[in-house]
């Protein structure tokens, strides 16, 4: 038997053991990728409808120069605030 075959079996030997008790709500944020957490989809979600009223101004023949950069304020706040999420959920 290989070390990596020792950790495997150890590693499903846990998780069966956590099956049989139950997964605590902390063990199951930490198993989630990121991208699969309520926070990052309503964050991204947000990001997505400001980038669509960027698109929008970008499509007037004469943008308002503060609501352009306003509305491109907002998407770069939406966009630091994805970008939190990950760092914190990276090791």
């Amino acid at each position: 038997m290989t070390t990596q075959d020792a950790a495997r079996i150890a590693e499903l030997e846990t998780a069966e053991t956590r099956n049989r008790r139950g997964w605590t709500p902390d063990e199951i944020r930490r198993a989630l990728p990121v991208g699969q957490t309520p926070a990052f989809e309503s964050k991204w979600q947000a990001l997505m409808r400001q980038l669509e009223t960027v698109l929008s101004i970008a499509h007037q023949r004469e943008p308002n120069q503060t609501q352009t950069a306003e509305a491109v304020s907002i998407a770069q706040y939406h966009l630091a605030g994805i970008g939190e999420l990950l760092e914190r959920k990276t090791p």
